[in-house]
């Protein structure tokens, strides 16, 4: 009888080392810690503030960004199917002392017009601040090998979504390619219309006048654009009351430039 009490006891007191072993080394690997679900969602906000490294809007980045306009670019130049970029002309010359490197949205280093990019960068912020929403710069300057590798591997069926080479505004640094990114991943929309009104290009569109931007390729405007509706693809303009009257009157910066020469 006492044989078999000591047996059991033996196997319960083993169960139990068993158990605090387990727990043992669960404490080890969490650090001691067990996180609740509120504390897993701090933890990921933290990783997407860390993730964003976006700064305030502040007077020295303003200031920075009025010193970056150059009075001598035609912010309003139109580059299209009819309208070919001039590699090596006037704007062209200019272009090369005010194109900056930036990160991309996957860290590779990428080309854009300072001025450009430094208007995108507060616009970021804010979008951040007011509506935690992640917008990171896709892609923006590019040279003519550039484009021709994009429009080449595009695919025949999305040539009416990318200009061929000397037909890009990529050229002129102004344009932006940019993505929505949330909880680390870029946010996807199925179709043109789900992203169109979607919540979060509701609010980007909201403020892209504010800091100069259009939208270069709107809806209902691709026969005189040539491009498709492209609602990632903003275009610096170099003034906001150009942009707010350009997207007040619902034009592209074609139809503005019909009507003011």
């Amino acid at each position: 009888m006492y044989f078999k009490m000591g047996k059991k006891l033996a196997i319960v007191l083993l169960v139990i080392v068993v158990i605090i072993c387990i727990v043992g080394v669960f404490v080890i690997i969490t650090d001691g810690s067990e996180w609740s679900d509120d504390e897993i969602e701090m933890m990921v906000e933290e990783m997407e503030e860390e993730e964003l490294s976006v700064e305030e809007p502040t007077e020295a980045i303003q200031d920075e960004f009025i010193t970056a306009l150059n009075p001598e670019r035609n912010y309003l130049m139109v580059v299209n199917g009819w309208h070919p970029y001039e590699f090596g002309g006037e704007y062209d010359m200019l272009l090369k002392n005010d194109l900056i490197y930036v990160a991309d949205c996957y860290g590779a280093p990428t080309l854009v017009e300072k001025a450009a990019y430094l208007a995108f960068s507060m616009m970021k912020a804010e979008l951040w601040n007011e509506h935690g929403i992640n917008i990171s710069l896709y892609s923006a300057y590019r040279t003519y090998d550039d484009q021709a590798w994009v429009y080449e591997n595009y695919g025949e069926e999305g040539k009416n979504e990318v200009a061929e080479p000397l037909f890009s505004e990529h050229h002129t640094g102004l344009l932006i390619d940019f993505r929505v990114w949330q909880h680390g991943a870029e946010w996807h929309k199925e179709t043109l219309a789900d992203q169109l009104n979607d919540c979060f290009y509701e609010a980007i569109r909201g403020k892209l006048s504010k800091y100069g931007f259009i939208e270069r390729y709107p809806l209902g405007k691709e026969d005189i654009t040539g491009i498709s509706c492209q609602p990632s693809e903003i275009r610096f303009v170099g003034s906001s009351e150009i942009a707010q009257e350009i997207m007040d009157n619902d034009w592209c910066l074609e139809e503005y430039r019909m009507m003011h020469g």
